[in-house]
């Protein structure tokens, strides 16, 4: 029997996973970037604004305090100084990952159990390169394919996927223009029925460029996934701002901003974890966001409600009250991105951020042997990923068939229509806070007949987002482990 070939677009998390479980049954091929593996969990100095083109990776290299503040205790008040209940080294909240170890882990390959269970970022990157190393998947990835990924067609009238390619060697300058590789023809369904094909697509997040020797870095950039280009909000005055005005994705250290005044803008995981590290150097910290948070914080950092515009050095907040900023850092998240992708995909990204249209966030309704694994948020990241992978196989390997094309395309319309009935925006539609990530789970998990996230994993999850909202200063101290 012939084997299906599948091809690969990333060696991060979710293109590694998805190598491991592919490689038994499948011919499998990883297109990656650059020669390291390991996607958004490798740190480089370098941002997009020294590569003059988008960056794959996002992770900060947390530096150590400088200096050390008091915490306070702060509830509800926006704007208020509350008291002073102690002090606190605040070196180490950032520089850990905010899942622990046993939430993160793929459930083949777990992480030794010694040590702290909130790792650094390295730690997690070593991992990546001990689980490749363990199942053996350096033979199945295509190092330095970098910006020459010109187009992926699902060619009506041929009923391929081609992929053209341009290969940089990592050891040569020569370039190898018009590699091609042709899937079966595309035709799912049958008798308005669908029936899996012989070959398929999975596009992962691709990597930029770092540690890389300039003869083999590529000559331009293709990515793809969450973390490559940012987001910035339309607010008033935010391009006139005349000081530093920075987003995340290019935020590396805490040393730029020693004694300044700085306005963060978001309160996600990572807005969070860069204010309390800015708040150890600077003079004063103004976190803005629409959240209710009732951890303690550093003594110089406050709360402060939605940005309205801003003037010059001032920024103004829509509960009426105004700061002068010297640095303005944003951390409102990022844009998807495929321009790898040919029209004839079908693949859009809606103006609210919305990736369409994915079957269960995750199989194009259009071309079903295409498949994005890892676009949610708010996820248990290397074991969703996993959950994913599992769903399209079986869908592939017909254990599983699909319903037909309307009906999928109705469910993605159904998803949307109950968030927005739930008051939620729609660009939450990707967002996958508890319950909806276990509902979800369940659901793909029947559908495909395979186990879901384990029961102690969903248990540890809960357990972390209980003891972050609480405390995170110090959710990170915790060790499962004892």
């Amino acid at each position: 029997m012939v084997k299906k070939r599948i091809c690969i677009i990333g060696a991060g998390a979710a293109g590694l996973c998805a190598a491991n479980l592919c490689k038994q049954d499948f011919l499998v091929e990883v297109f990656e970037k650059q020669n390291a593996v390991g996607g958004t969990w490798i740190y480089t100095e370098k941002t997009s604004k020294d590569l003059n083109q988008p960056l794959h990776s996002s992770m900060y290299q947390n530096l150590s305090a400088r200096k050390q503040n008091p915490i306070r205790s702060q509830t509800c008040s926006i704007g208020e100084r509350s008291e002073e209940i102690g002090d606190h080294g605040s070196s180490k909240v950032s520089c850990r990952n905010k899942s622990s170890k046993e939430v993160m882990m793929f459930p083949d390959f777990p992480f030794p159990e010694e040590g702290p269970s909130f790792i650094h970022h390295t730690e997690v990157l070593k991992y990546l390169h001990q689980y490749a190393d363990y199942f053996q998947l350096y033979k199945y990835i295509k190092e330095g394919v970098g910006g020459m990924i010109s187009a992926v067609l699902g060619c009506a009238i041929h009923a391929q996927w081609d992929l053209g390619l341009g290969i940089e060697l990592a050891n040569s300058s020569e370039q190898l223009h018009g590699f091609g590789e042709k899937c079966r023809p595309h035709q799912p369904y049958v008798d308005g029925h669908y029936h899996p094909l012989e070959e398929s697509f999975l596009p992962f997040p691709m990597l930029e460029a770092s540690h890389m020797p300039p003869r083999s870095r590529p000559d331009t950039s293709v990515q793809s996934g969450h973390y490559s280009i940012p987001h910035w909000p339309m607010i008033p005055g935010l391009s006139e701002f005349p000081g530093q005005k920075l987003h995340s994705h290019d935020y590396r250290n805490n040393s730029h901003f020693e004694g300044q005044e700085v306005v963060v803008v978001g309160a996600g995981p990572s807005g969070i974890d860069i204010a309390i590290e800015i708040a150890q150097v600077a003079k004063k910290v103004i976190l803005s966001h629409n959240k209710v948070l009732s951890s303690p914080f550093p003594s110089n950092l406050y709360l402060e409600s939605e940005l309205d515009c801003i003037k010059d050095n001032v920024v103004y907040f829509k509960n009426g009250n105004s700061h002068y900023a010297d640095s303005i850092l944003v951390c409102t998240g990022y844009q998807y991105d495929f321009p790898f992708l040919d029209p004839s995909c079908r693949i859009k990204i809606r103006d609210t951020n919305i990736v369409w249209p994915l079957y269960k966030h995750i199989i194009n309704v259009f071309h079903p042997t295409m498949a994005f694994i890892g676009i949610p948020s708010q996820i248990p990241p290397f074991p969703f990923f996993y959950q994913q992978i599992k769903f399209f196989l079986s869908a592939i390997e017909e254990k599983m068939i699909l319903p037909q094309e309307s009906e999928m395309l109705q469910d993605i319309d159904d998803n949307i229509n109950y968030l927005l009935n739930s008051g939620l925006p729609e660009h939450h539609a990707h967002k996958m806070p508890s319950p909806i990530l276990w509902e979800y789970d369940d659901d793909i998990s029947k559908m495909a007949s395979i186990k879901p996230i384990s029961q102690k994993v969903r248990e540890l999850y809960e357990i972390t987002s209980a003891l972050r909202k609480k405390n995170l200063l110090s959710y990170k101290d915790h060790n499962f482990n004892e």
